[in-house]
């Protein structure tokens, strides 16, 4: 018991763990007696094999990924690829911006919104109170047929057609001002990605022939981008296709004047497609 309890202690004081000890001098040669000796070496070395445990555990956690790929079995250049892509992704992703509406495009779509609202409720309180029909689902078709019946004047079939065009037609322009609220342009690599209210197209950098200007003129300038074919088939939901292609038809995306940033994005989209100026609509008409 004795050489084993040296043998440790020696090999403590190798690596300088033993503190304050003399060269040559064990533990076990203290001038304590030999039952107290022995309990104070086992105690320290109790104590510092405790502090060895922690040491190295704390040097594991803190190692660097050179030294844990090498510990895991994995190759330093595995790691070195895994984190150089994973950076590559980020880099990515913070390239690609999304335009959006700013915070005075927004105001301005919302005082559009509310006003074709307030045009809707005033074509339908027009259109009952001029032919007298109810718009109680069970008595609507009576009272129309019974307007009718009873013969209808210049003053009042002019004034209907106008409020049911206006009722017919409100809704349409609310989805339009709702896709204009919620619009977003992303430059991609594949194309301009855009996307609105479940609606995502992604037009192809050599389908883009042209940004045309619709008014030059005017104090916030609309642009438009000329698309070569269908791109509206990505729409898988028909209904949002057709309200889709009904706001900006088929061939045309328009830039709206309330995007914040938009003379980079029209910058990043001429790059793209190879056009310095964009066309004015007066001259390409003419």
């Amino acid at each position: 018991m004795l050489f084993r309890f040296s043998d440790r202690v020696s090999r403590i004081i190798d690596t300088s763990y033993a503190v304050g000890s003399k060269p040559g001098v064990h533990l076990n040669e203290r001038p304590d007696s030999p039952p107290a000796g022995r309990k104070i070496s086992f105690f320290f070395i109790k104590m510092l094999h405790t502090v060895q445990h922690f040491y190295e555990k704390d040097k594991k956690s803190t190692m660097l990924p050179q030294a844990v790929c090498v510990s895991s079995g994995e190759t330093p250049g595995l790691i070195n690829h895994r984190v150089s892509r994973v950076i590559d992704r980020r880099a990515n992703k913070h390239t690609m911006k999304t335009y959006r509406l700013s915070a005075a495009g927004r105001r301005t779509t919302l005082l559009l919104l509310v006003g074709a609202l307030a045009i809707w409720a005033f074509a339908l309180w027009s259109f009952s109170s001029t032919l007298s029909v109810s718009y109680n689902p069970l008595n609507f078709w009576a009272t129309l047929r019974t307007s009718i019946e009873q013969g209808l004047t210049i003053s009042q079939i002019i004034p209907a057609l106008l409020m049911l065009v206006l009722i017919v037609a409100t809704p349409l322009l609310l989805w339009n001002l709702l896709e204009e609220w919620a619009a977003g342009y992303t430059p991609t690599a594949a194309g301009l990605r855009f996307e609105s209210l479940g609606v995502q197209v992604t037009y192809p950098w050599p389908a883009i022939s042209a940004v045309r200007r619709v008014d030059a003129d005017s104090d916030e300038p609309l642009d438009e981008l000329l698309i070569s074919g269908d791109h509206t088939q990505q729409i898988r939901n028909p209904v949002l296709r057709f309200l889709h292609a009904q706001a900006y038809g088929r061939y045309k995306l328009p830039i709206y004047a309330g995007i914040e940033a938009r003379d980079e994005l029209l910058a990043a989209i001429q790059e793209r497609i190879g056009h310095a100026q964009p066309v004015d609509a007066a001259a390409a008409h003419t």
